[in-house]
């Protein structure tokens, strides 16, 4: 058959089906027979037993655990030759490729234009590149390089932020049977030949086969597309299939394909990866982006337009006309114009605000893993900081979920012990026995000293209390699992669970659950002497105090119990034993437990922390009132004017009643999954945003309709999972609240770049780095500051630059080639003309006909003039062509000759202010360096510094920002940013200049804080200390506090807000 399957030459095969195959059924018939469902190929083989026996494996014991790898029998064996639990992952984008995905972006596209047209024309004409403009041009190529590296390099980092934390959130928790004991692993580790155990809930992570199970139903939706349920059985159908849900009931399966191999793998194959989608705040950002840079390419191009227009109505206008225009391409002209109006819309365009929200969000993500936050949805994060509400669950979230039998009443006696078996008789020993041992699913995984519990973690307790009586819970299940009929599983809506085992010719029924529900469906009891006996009401009522008085401490109250049915009766109905409420009824009441389940000890605090950031934290449990209020009261959650509702009584209750009760609403206790459904709801349309805890899978429903739904990560069914945005993974209440931390801290750090809050400060600061634009642009160069004094045009004329003086300057560049920058005279008219220039008023020196003047005008083509005499009238026009002369060679050549030091004088002033340039362009990185301290402190905090020491990341990009802001400034790589090296004196003014900014940021602030008259608390001016409440949003939420303490949002000066 060859080797298996190949995708590609260089993949490995995804099994062994060649000569090297130990079994006696080769991969791809056992992958056909799955398949296709062939009943007739299974009953060949013998059945499940025989399938079992073919792949080296055992229905009851499962694979060998303890088999050396290589032999037939192992795991790495079965992993090797029928392939792994793993599906193929969508290869990751490599770093050249996020080069070409950010090179489509039409910013950059526009950039490298203007990159290239520079670059050119600089490079390829000789006037440009004697200017050095082709430096311009590399300058933009090296800014696309980075620009494209970065983006790059993050889109790569959150790719890879995104399939680790993916990595992790398929990966769940399997119990397989090896070696016959109960075994967790993960998903990734079941192989083909495994015996896996499923429950009401759980999800099937491989193909298999059922062996037995009791009631088991299937959800295949997710494959088929089939809204209803398959009921599964050995006989008829007992193919389960890869990426299902089980709906009802429980049973165990024998893995016969795995992975790729799998129904859902090759679904998955073919469905690839799909995108994931943005949160609110990310949407948001991403339109204001888009409005802002609508507006900044109209005026870019508005800009663009007005440019060109004043180009060439300038040098057309000019005596060269527009052939001047070919001079004035690159500086001054259309590639500067080009540049600036692209400048304007990269400015304007602020598109880095959504990426730095996605890194946010990616590293908040990362964070809240470490706090036992596992976040499925991740607009979450942002939520999760606007809840106001919280619906928890009791056990295992408030509690510890570590229980143990403390007390209770047997067979007519009231112990404050849990009882030694020396202290029952043995028929109520044994019934004890077999009702805990079977009417169970939960089990007991012994690691050296320690004991894991697995499943229920009440029916925990109970096989505890068992192994105290020195029972062996799998050595009872096995001897009695043939015998056993019926398992009715555990619901809300009942609020019990039990079994239907074959007793010789009766059958009887072994019950347990809530006591006070139980107990009313008791007809009998054990007495004291071990007799059973009629329960009149007040003993019912009795043991209803001895409930109570328990519950009331705390303990959680299970009655169990037993009934006998015969094994045939003509006049019951065929179906009689498939309705669990008819089943359960007429009960004898053996036993009352107590379970202790003690409060987690950072709960009361944690439940603190959420009350004075304005939480309300209540209690939604399935446990007896009793039990709920006693828990509320030692985790701070129920106060004296508090209110505690049982579920029955809540859900009588039509909807005008129930809202006035709700902010008092503290405990809602035997709540059903409908109840809470109905309580998110009535919170929701109250404006609250709300996060629910769930763990079953009935609480799906809730989760999916709050704000935040948080699935338990233990105790959770995989359907919970699901239907949660967040799951917690120690199910504990201080992790919700870190979550509630987490999620404030990344809203308070984005939402206000989206509100005034932040805006007041980025004027305030634009206002404060526009007075010092101004001042260096146009105050600098008027003071008497020698070094940043500007060239005027006669001082250039006459004696060059100010700061480099050259004698005879003039008449170096009148006669200086044109190819070498010069005019191009010859020496006579280059003195003629730099005469006129210097000494006869055109436009230095006192106008008047010296005979230095009348020659210089003479040998320029002009009239003669006696030595003495004034020039004629009409300007430079009438003095060189003569009275009434329109136009004249000599002025033709003089206009020629003043344009050419127009444009010297431009380029020697752009020389001079380069001073005050650099000096202006390292102060605004150091206002742009003090404003990433002022951003640390986003709720008007004076201190801005507080615990800077503690954030090495930050302080790791300021050292970077300002080492390369001193190798900008200070080396050759200063010629790109058309800076020129500063002094000492240079650099303290800068640094003070922009240390300025904070000094303007404390004082905004300050300002902010003082009360407004007639503000009335509300927050609307801000200087009431307020904040807006959060917007009720799914996936979305609102919230203004963060940090690393939370505060008040109602009732307290804080206000919602929180010390980041």
């Amino acid at each position: 058959m060859g080797c298996g399957r190949r995708k590609k030459q260089a993949e490995a095969p995804l099994f062994d089906d060649g000569p090297t195959c130990p079994y006696s059924i080769k991969p791809s018939e056992l992958f056909a027979m799955n398949e296709n469902k062939d009943m007739e190929k299974l009953n060949a083989l013998g059945g499940v037993t025989g399938l079992a026996k073919a792949i080296a494996s055992h229905e009851h014991t499962g694979l060998d655990a303890d088999a050396k790898a290589g032999s037939p029998a192992s795991v790495a064996e079965h992993s090797r030759v029928f392939g792994a639990n793993k599906y193929k992952e969508v290869p990751s984008k490599n770093f050249f490729a996020l080069c070409w995905e950010n090179l489509q972006d039409p910013i950059i596209l526009l950039l490298i234009a203007a990159a290239l047209v520079s670059t050119v024309l600089g490079s390829a004409l000789p006037e440009q590149r004697k200017e050095g403009e082709w430096i311009e041009g590399v300058a933009i190529w090296v800014a696309v390089l980075i620009v494209i590296a970065v983006g790059a390099g993050n889109d790569y980092q959150k790719d890879l932020q995104f399939r680790k934390l993916n990595a992790v959130k398929d990966i769940i928790e399997i119990k397989v049977v090896r070696g016959g004991q109960v075994k967790i692993i993960p998903n990734t580790d079941v192989v083909v030949g495994d015996v896996m155990i499923i429950d009401t809930g759980d999800k099937i992570i491989a193909d298999g086969v059922m062996i037995d199970g009791h009631s088991l139903v299937v959800d295949e939706a997710s494959l088929t597309g089939e809204s209803d349920p398959i009921k599964k059985s050995p006989e008829e159908d007992p193919w389960c299939r890869s990426g299902t849900q089980v709906s009802e009931g429980s049973g165990r399966l024998l893995v016969v394909a795995v992975g790729q191999q799998s129904e859902w793998g090759k679904t998955m194959a073919l469905v690839g990866e799909a995108g994931s989608e943005d949160t609110p705040l990310q949407e948001k950002l991403a339109d204001m982006a888009a409005a802002i840079g609508k507006v900044g390419f109209g005026v870019a191009v508005a800009s663009f337009i007005a440019l060109i227009i004043k180009w060439f109505v300038t040098w057309c206008r000019s005596p060269e006309g527009c052939s001047a225009l070919k001079y004035h391409l690159n500086q001054g002209g259309l590639v500067e114009f080009f540049l600036y109006a692209v400048t304007i819309v990269v400015v304007a365009v602020p598109e880095g605000l959504p990426l730095a929200v996605t890194i946010a969000l990616a590293y908040s993500m990362k964070k809240m893993m470490r706090d036992n936050n596992f976040v499925r949805v991740l607009a979450a994060c942002e939520t999760m900081g606007g809840a106001t509400a919280i619906c928890s669950d009791k056990t295992g979230t408030l509690t510890e979920n570590r229980m143990t039998v403390t007390e209770g009443w047997f067979s007519g006696k009231k112990l404050d012990h849990a009882p030694d078996k020396e202290e029952l008789t043995p028929e109520l020993l044994r019934e004890l026995t077999l009702n805990v041992c079977l009417n169970s699913k939960a089990y007991l995984i012994e690691t050296g000293d320690l004991i894991n519990f697995v499943g229920n973690r009440t029916e925990c307790a109970l096989l505890m209390l068992a192994r105290k009586w020195g029972a062996d819970y799998t050595a009872v299940r096995e001897e009695h699992e043939p015998q056993v009929q019926e398992v009715y599983g555990f619901t809300s809506a009942r609020k019990m669970a039990s079994v239907l085992v074959r007793q010789g010719q009766r059958l009887r029924l072994y019950n347990k659950g809530a006591a006070e529900w139980v107990l009313q469906k008791c007809v009998s009891m054990y007495d004291a002497g071990g007799a059973v006996v009629p329960m009149t009401d007040a003993a019912r009522e009795e043991l209803l105090e001895v409930v109570v008085g328990m519950a009331s401490r705390g303990l959680r109250c299970i009655c169990l119990t037993h009934r006998d049915y015969p094994l045939t009766d003509p006049k019951r109905p065929a179906d009689f034993f498939e309705d669990p409420v008819r089943v359960d009824d007429r009960l004898t009441a053996m036993a009352i437990v107590g379970i202790k389940d003690p409060v987690r000890r950072e709960v009361p605090d944690a439940v603190v922390t959420c009350q004075k950031a304005g939480i309300t934290v209540r209690m939604v449990t399935g446990d007896n009132i009793h039990t709920a209020r006693h828990i509320a009261r030692e985790c701070g959650l129920l106060t004296d004017d508090g209110i505690a509702l049982e579920g029955p009584a809540f859900r009588a209750m039509p909807e005008e009643e129930l809202v006035p009760l709700l902010p008092k609403l503290q405990v809602l206790a035997r709540s059903s999954p409908e109840d809470k459904l109905t309580l998110v709801a009535l919170l929701k349309k109250q404006g609250e945003v709300v996060a629910v805890t769930g763990d079953g899978t009935n609480d799906a429903p809730a989760l999916k309709e709050s704000d935040v739904g948080l699935a338990m990560g233990i105790a959770g069914t995989e359907v919970a999972k699901e239907a949660a945005d967040i799951v917690i993974m120690d199910d504990n209440f201080s992790s919700i609240v870190k979550s509630v931390l987490w999620g404030r801290s990344v809203f308070n750090r984005d939402e206000p770049l989206i509100t005034p809050k932040m805006w007041k400060h980025i004027l305030v600061q634009g206002f404060y780095q526009l007075f010092w634009l101004f001042f260096f642009m146009y105050g600098l160069p008027t003071l008497r500051w020698e070094r940043y004094k500007i060239t005027s045009e006669c001082e250039l004329i006459s004696a060059g630059p100010r700061f480099a003086p050259q004698p005879g300057y003039c008449l170096a560049q009148m006669s200086a080639p044109k190819p070498d920058g010069g005019f191009g005279l010859d020496a006579a008219s280059a003195q003629s003309y730099c005469t006129l220039l210097t000494q006869c008023g055109l436009p230095c020196g006192a106008a008047g006909a010296s005979p230095a003047c009348a020659a210089a005008l003479a040998a320029a083509g002009g009239p003669a003039l006696a030595p003495g005499a004034p020039f004629p009238s009409g300007g430079e026009k009438g003095a060189l062509c003569g009275p009434g002369v329109d136009r004249c060679e000599a002025y033709s050549i003089y206009r020629k000759v003043e344009m050419f030091w127009e444009g010297k004088h431009e380029k020697q002033q752009e020389a001079d202010f380069k001073r005050a340039d650099s000096l202006l362009f390292n102060s605004f990185i150091w206002a742009q360096i003090f404003n990433e301290i002022n951003a640390r402190r986003i709720n008007d905090e004076v201190n801005m510094f507080a615990d800077l020491w503690r954030s090495p990341i930050f302080l790791g990009v300021l050292a970077v920002t300002i080492g390369l802001q001193v190798v900008i400034m200070q080396t050759r790589m200063g010629m790109f940013f058309k800076v020129i090296p500063l002094n000492g004196t240079e650099w303290g003014i800068s640094i003070a200049i922009g240390a300025g900014a904070v000094l303007v940021s404390v004082a905004t602030r300050l300002i902010a804080k003082i009360p407004c008259r007639g503000c009335g608390g509300c927050g609307g001016c801000g200087g009431c200390g307020g904040a807006r409440r959060p917007r009720r949003r799914r996936g979305g939420g609102g919230g203004d506090g963060g940090g690393t303490e939370l505060a008040k949002p109602r009732g307290g000066a804080a206000n919602g807000e929180a010390a980041v």
